[in-house]
């Protein structure tokens, strides 16, 4: 009877690879490896190089940032993907393409980690410490996709064995393995803290050009984020701890600008950077597909910049991060001429007065994202960088009642773009100036769906987001009509439902 269920099983899970976009898809890999799933030194390289191969693809690049910017007041869905608009104004369906192919990517990056996790021990032809430095760099990587899966769904299955033959013998385990539930949020939370840990022992020190790679830098500043923002469990003394770690050795670059504007080849490994995702000479060669999402005016692009997001840069007289985080189209032809011989010319299209508009935007002056700008596959991604350290360092000092040491940390952001110093008159005082720091400085870099999430109650989060406005035609200020779509469940996507279909052990989302 095992006998005839292990067929059943093993033709359920090759008819399933037929189709795209399954969480069992991974797995399915797995079973598709040879029995050696490293068969020498070689192997293991081209393996951590494909990882980082998986990160110029537009799950990595573009999706994240349509979840935590168009989601939030940083930006509206632009373009003209139905997918994106769902998102955008939460009424997200279990269809959605966006969260289907994000499900999928995610657990097959897992999944390639879990191989060199699992195996890259017994690999002959590596010392013992490149062993080390590419395990660790496989547990950095998968702790940061489950960071992201526990943020956006919440409870996930936790897979991380290294499937790589079924038969009777291990029939039972295998089932599990390729139909796993859901895990509870304190054990994928520990999972993260396991893998971190080994990852600041072993990966290489962060430095302007470790920040490129998988690096201790970012164990620590990913360690700091998983402790402040563990449900129930947030621990800001280890926020501190982790936070003074991974900005130890970095510095804030002098200019603002100079973090995005590198078309003379400059600022490729800066001092901020703590871990970067590199646009150039990635291990493969890895394309950065999605720029043109968000760069140029020959269409409308995607994640439009918010009226929110440009009032509060002209509320605050921060002229800097405002030129540096959005363009408007009557800028276009003075700062990117389009002629033959500019390092844009024929890379993407400039049109000097866009005709583009929109429900929020008119079309003498349509916005575009200006921290990408670097073209074809040289933008750099920061996943961490230290103004974002310091100011979650500040989050920590403020939960902990110590308000004049936060605002410092606060100050020393705000110092570089010449702007007046904060005081806090106290804790709700500093969470929202501490919020507002953080969405001037880090618009457009996917923080702050989840930054708002980290530091409001969910009816606060939800009151914030439904007072949104921008200004229509008329110019006068109004308040978006899906702002009431915006419920408590839909803090969390939903699983896709392809996902449902394939593994009856999954539950979805409440509400969804």
């Amino acid at each position: 009877m095992k006998t005839s269920k292990v067929i059943i099983l093993i033709c359920a899970v090759f008819l399933a690879s037929c189709r795209d976009y399954l969480d069992t898809k991974p797995i399915t890999e797995q079973i598709q490896q040879a029995q050696d799933p490293i068969p020498n030194a070689q192997d293991a390289e081209n393996k951590l190089g494909a990882i980082y191969t998986q990160l110029g693809l537009d799950r990595v690049v573009f999706d994240p940032y349509t979840v935590a910017d168009a989601q939030a007041d940083v930006a509206y869905a632009g373009g003209d993907n139905p997918n994106n608009f769902q998102q955008d104004e939460h009424r997200t369906l279990t269809t959605n393409t966006n969260v289907l192919r994000d499900w999928d990517h995610y657990y097959n990056i897992i999944f390639r980690c879990n191989i060199l996790i699992n195996n890259v021990s017994h690999v002959n032809g590596l010392s013992e410490e490149r062993k080390k430095e590419i395990k660790g760099a496989a547990c950095l990587f998968r702790a940061y996709f489950y960071f992201l899966m526990a943020r956006f769904w919440g409870e996930v299955p936790i897979v991380t064995t290294s499937v790589t033959s079924i038969n009777s013998d291990n029939f039972d385990q295998i089932y599990k393995e390729l139909f796993p539930p859901k895990s509870p949020l304190d054990a994928i939370y520990n999972l993260m803290v396991r893998d971190l840990e080994y990852a600041k022992d072993n990966t290489p020190l962060c430095n302007d050009a470790n920040s490129l790679l998988a690096n201790r830098g970012g164990a620590y500043a990913l360690l700091a984020k998983v402790y402040a923002t563990w449900p129930g469990k947030q621990d800001w003394d280890k926020v501190i701890e982790y936070c003074d770690r991974a900005a130890a050795g970095r510095a804030l670059v002098p200019k603002f600008d100079d973090l995005f504007n590198r078309t003379d080849g400059t600022n490729e490994g800066n001092s901020e950077g703590i871990w970067v995702v590199n646009g150039y000479n990635q291990p493969l060669g890895g394309p950065r597909i999605s720029i043109n999402l968000h760069f140029g005016t020959q269409y409308k692009k995607f994640n439009t910049p918010s009226h929110a997001l440009h009032q509060a840069y002209l509320d605050e007289n921060d002229a800097q991060r405002l030129y540096s985080t959005i363009i408007f189209s009557d800028q276009v032809d003075a700062l990117y001429p389009n002629v033959p011989g500019t390092l844009y010319a024929g890379i993407f299209e400039f049109v000097p007065v866009v005709s583009w508009s929109d429900p929020y935007w008119p079309s003498d002056k349509f916005p575009f994202a200006h921290k990408f700008r670097v073209p074809r596959n040289n933008q750099n991604l920061y996943w961490f960088r230290l103004s974002d350290i310091l100011l979650l360092k500040a989050e920590a000092l403020m939960n902990k009642g110590e308000l004049v040491r936060s605002a410092e940390f606060v100050n020393q952001v705000r110092r570089r773009v010449n702007l007046p110093e904060l005081t806090f008159m106290d804790k709700q005082d500093a969470i929202n100036k501490i919020l507002k720091e953080r969405f001037l400085e880090l618009a457009y870099e996917g923080h702050r769906w989840h930054d708002l999430k980290r530091m409001l109650s969910p009816e606060a989060m939800i009151q914030w987001l439904q007072n949104e406005k921008y200004k229509n035609k008329e110019g006068r200020w109004v308040s978006f009509p899906y702002g009431s779509n915006l419920t408590p469940h839909r803090l969390l996507l939903p699983i896709p439902q392809v996902a449902l279909d394939t593994n009856p052990n999954l539950v979805q989302n409440p509400g969804y």
